[in-house]
């Protein structure tokens, strides 16, 4: 989760690409935030385009393909 000790450590090597605010488990009515991209902490400049929490598709049933609702995030570096 967000507020946990495992997420705070991850903060002090990697840069977090996605929101923590939207909701990605459980995939049907989901309740917390457990999913999330990270990228290393380095000198490579890393630009966040679009970042979020997939809930339709055109095809498919995300609420069936997974337990967790899928994270996307466009960068550029």
């Amino acid at each position: 989760r967000p507020e946990s000790e495992t997420i705070m450590e991850f903060g002090k090597y990697f840069d977090l690409l996605t929101p923590t605010t939207d909701k990605t488990c459980p995939a049907i009515n989901p309740r917390v935030c457990i999913d999330y991209i990270y990228c290393l902490k380095n000198k490579a400049k890393v630009q966040v385009k679009d970042s979020k929490v997939m809930k339709e598709f055109q095809n498919g049933d995300v609420e069936v393909a997974s337990d967790h609702l899928p994270v996307f995030a466009e960068v550029s570096f």
